[in-house]
């Protein structure tokens, strides 16, 4: 996916309410690549359950969690890194048709 001023993602590595993956408005993107090509830093606002907002700069948005958690492995460097994913989407079931009377 593209990532866009507004959008909603997830974030690795914050922790609220006994959970280290909150919710996260994209603010910008520093690349209109696809995160299929690679990861793309971002400016993230993240919504932290029971939290008040917190604001991050270039942080790595990738394309599944799988991705994210790999990286996130290889940055022991890196105390307190935060990631990002898009998040799983599910199928819509169709609606059921309705009958005219």
């Amino acid at each position: 996916m593209i990532p866009t001023q507004g959008r909603m993602v997830r974030v690795l590595g914050v922790m609220s309410n006994g959970s280290d993956e909150q919710a996260a408005v994209i603010t910008r993107a520093w690349s209109s690549r696809d995160t299929r090509d690679g990861a793309i830093a971002v400016n993230l606002t993240v919504l932290p359950d029971m939290g008040m907002p917190l604001l991050y700069s270039s942080v790595m948005l990738f394309d599944n969690r799988d991705l994210a958690m790999a990286w996130l492995g290889e940055q022991p460097h890196r105390r307190g890194a935060i990631v990002a994913f898009w998040p799983e989407t599910q199928p819509v079931a169709a609606a059921p048709a309705v009958r005219a009377a």
